[in-house]
């Protein structure tokens, strides 16, 4: 249509001319060659709705001559559909649509009542001239079908998508596929010899894998190496052949997902005592009863917390129970004392040592810098004597004490025994929770048994603590291990080291460590979409489990009853 602007001062009568294509002008002319298929597809637009039936459509032949578009004569559905720009038309066309000499369009549209309307300019192009992305060989010249198929996570289905670049959606091509075993992996060449298995429809999503075999479709039985060709190709309407496109289909390891919970074996350190007195009392008499009463207290509270406890010989800083203000004692020699009988203990009972340094003071008055400075020198003098000097003491006070130590502020001493037992029965045991211990085993022996007779496989699976596969006692040094009874699998489980920490400040941890175990196809990659990536890793070399989300999830015992 053409619009023009007059206008009395204009010098030459016209300000503006355009051009406003009608709404019948087919717009947005589009030629598309495969070379692959030797087809050609030609789409366009036109504005109106519901026109189909007013308007018909006009092609040019080689020597710029029009006829009316016959689509029931394409190869492929080919015609009109609804679309955002109104109505969009398709037209497949067998070979190459020559140049035209001096027609910037191929296609026209005649109304009824309206004439002709010349469509606007054609973009040619050829599909093979565009790079496209292959999951396997990166860059590569697009093709007009490009089919991609993945394996269910059991293997038990085949989804296909042929993914055709060549038509519209709306007018898709019917497909059929065919599917086949390979041992090459060079599906392209192997294509030529297979025949159709069924065909895909708009609503396919999964297929149970079929072959057809002398012409007969038939179930295909997966089995090991598990890789697989798929080839899909369009029906054609004219009965011609149709070129097949192939891709390869790998197996998804088959997995089963478990968790064992795991909670580290706590040891009970035995009590190891030194007692250190220092009373105040009026006479001999006196004396000897408090001495006798706070030792046998402080006997009792220890005995209550471990029958077997080991007391060094006690300190008497107040001979006669007449604290002087020179008193002290010689913290070297206690402390080598302490350390000798420490490094004894630990080293033939292997569990780690901890002293308590008890300190008992019946009166109220200050201490002398001297015992003060002797008393809080005492672990220092421990400290430098052992090499790892962690968690090997614990100093506390009953009555006045130096700043900073446990203690109960007692001067009658009438309620000695409750106060030692509160003290002391939140102290005793102390307990370690040691991460050098022997692995904890993954599935119990019948499991093993039964998953080393369907030689499988086993990983460690990400879970809130740090763990090492373990391949009976020793570390894996593998991201997987074969199951087998002669060295069964286990796990070794980081968890913080405590060391001989007080009975009321132990925390105890238990987790749960999720695990795999793969019983086929544990060779090919973890994830089906992953299966042809060029860096994609096979399950047993990947540091992931093909179902993370579901290992985490699974019951305790989910591996626990073999294949």
């Amino acid at each position: 249509m053409l619009v023009a602007c007059l206008g009395a001062s204009a010098p030459y009568g016209c300000t503006d001319v355009r051009f406003v294509p009608s709404k019948w002008s087919p717009q947005g002319v589009q030629v598309r060659y495969s070379q692959q298929e030797d087809l050609t597809v030609i789409s366009w637009s036109v504005e109106c709705k519901d026109c189909s039936s007013d308007l018909v459509f006009e092609l040019a032949d080689a020597a710029g001559h029009f006829a009316p578009v016959d689509f029931q004569r394409a190869p492929y559905p080919s015609g009109t559909y609804d679309c955002e720009f109104g109505t969009c038309v398709q037209l497949v066309m067998r070979g190459r649509l020559p140049r035209l000499s001096g027609l910037a369009t191929p296609v026209r549209g005649r109304h009824r009542d309206e004439g002709l309307f010349v469509g606007g300019s054609a973009q040619q192009e050829t599909l093979e001239s565009f790079r496209c992305k292959d999951a396997r060989q990166g860059d590569v010249p697009c093709r007009s079908m490009s089919p991609v198929a993945t394996f269910s996570a059991d293997n038990n289905t085949v989804s296909i998508d042929a993914q055709d670049a060549l038509v519209a959606p709306a007018l898709r091509r019917p497909i059929a596929y065919a599917m086949w075993p390979t041992t090459t992996g060079n599906c392209d060449a192997e294509a030529q010899l297979a025949c159709d298995a069924g065909t895909l429809t708009k609503d396919t999503h999964a297929i149970r894998p079929q072959t057809c075999v002398r012409g007969s479709v038939q179930p295909l039985q997966i089995s090991e190496p598990g890789n697989y060709c798929v080839s899909v190709h369009g029906v054609p309407r004219d009965g011609k052949d149709s070129k097949r496109f192939s891709t390869l289909a790998i197996t998804v390891p088959e997995t089963t997902p478990g968790q064992v919970p795991y909670a580290p074996t706590v040891q009970a350190s035995p009590v190891v005592v030194q007692m250190i007195l220092d009373l105040e009392a009026s006479g001999p008499a006196s004396c000897d009863g408090l001495r006798t009463a706070t030792l046998q207290g402080l006997r009792n509270a220890f005995y209550r917390a471990d029958p077997q406890f080991f007391e060094f010989a006690p300190v008497d800083l107040a001979p006669g129970c007449k604290q002087g203000p020179e008193r002290s004692f010689d913290s070297d020699a206690i402390a080598l004392r302490i350390t000798d009988e420490l490094v004894r203990r630990s080293q033939t009972s292997g569990v780690p040592q901890r002293v308590i340094l008890f300190y008992a003071n019946n009166a109220a008055s200050p201490l002398p810098e001297r015992l003060l400075s002797t008393i809080n020198g005492l672990p220092t003098r421990i400290e430098a004597v052992l090499a790892n000097p962690v968690g090997t003491y614990t100093w506390v006070a009953l009555g006045a004490g130096p700043v900073g130590l446990q203690a109960e502020q007692r001067t009658d001493f009438q309620d000695l025994l409750p106060s030692l037992e509160k003290i002391v029965g939140s102290l005793l045991p102390f307990q370690s929770v040691l991460s050098s211990g022997p692995p904890s085993p993954l599935l119990d022996a019948g499991a093993v048994q039964g998953w080393q007779r369907a030689r499988a496989f086993i990983k460690l699976c990400k879970g809130t603590v740090p763990a090492t596969l373990a391949l009976g006692d020793s570390p894996a040094n593998t991201t997987s291990v074969a199951i087998t009874s002669r060295l069964p699998p286990g796990v070794y489980v980081d968890l913080r080291t405590e060391v001989t920490v007080p009975k009321s400040e132990l925390v105890q941890s238990q987790v749960v460590v999720p695990f795999e175990i793969c019983g086929r196809f544990c060779d090919h990659p973890v994830l089906a979409p992953a299966a042809a990536r060029q860096d994609a890793q096979p399950w047993r070399a990947s540091d992931r489990c093909a179902r993370d989300d579901q290992a985490s999830a699974g019951a305790a015992g989910a591996g626990g009853d073999g294949p």
